[in-house]
């Protein structure tokens, strides 16, 4: 599964997440750095994340002090340099999995980036010629992986809606 998968690939990329900063759900090396990281996938573009965010994220990372980064997908962007969207994972254990079964985010705010064959016609319309659009966007990630992951996400979020928390909460 998943974890099995997780496990072997942050070995081999060895991106430790202690070797990072983190604010809110973007992990970088150093202020100027031209490659951020991100622990949300399409999300990264929503203006502010939930006020809970920021505490759910670091009670995570003080019970996984040994977590790593594993990268999903890149895009380079003209103003901000590399986005690299990763899962935080610390054996069997997925942080943006916690954010959404916490109610933290929706399933779809963790979901990569599409690739050109992935888009509709009516995307491919919006964004450059697939030429230009294939430079700056990289999957990173196996098929069955992400498809594995894409149900845990459904799970996760199906377990807060029921259990009304965060953002399913009638509060």
């Amino acid at each position: 599964m998943l974890s099995s998968f997780v496990v072997t690939y942050g070995q081999k990329n060895n991106l430790k997440l202690s070797d990072f900063k983190h604010r809110s759900i973007w992990i970088y090396k150093s202020e100027k750095s031209q490659t951020t990281y991100c622990m949300t996938g399409v999300g990264f573009q929503m203006a502010d994340p939930p006020a809970r965010t920021d505490s759910t994220i670091d009670k995570w990372i003080l019970k996984h002090p040994n977590s790593k980064m594993l990268p999903i997908y890149s895009k380079r962007t003209d103003k901000a340099g590399n986005i690299v969207y990763c899962w935080v994972i610390d054996g069997g254990d997925t942080l943006n999995l916690y954010l959404v079964k916490n109610g933290i985010f929706p399933e779809h705010e963790m979901h990569r980036i599409q690739t050109w064959d992935e888009l509709s016609d009516i995307q491919k319309t919006y964004n450059e010629p697939k030429k230009e659009y294939d430079k700056k966007v990289k999957v990173l990630i196996d098929s069955i992986s992400y498809s594995t992951f894409l149900t845990q996400l459904k799970i996760a979020q199906s377990y807060a809606r029921q259990n009304k928390i965060g953002i399913w909460s009638t509060k």
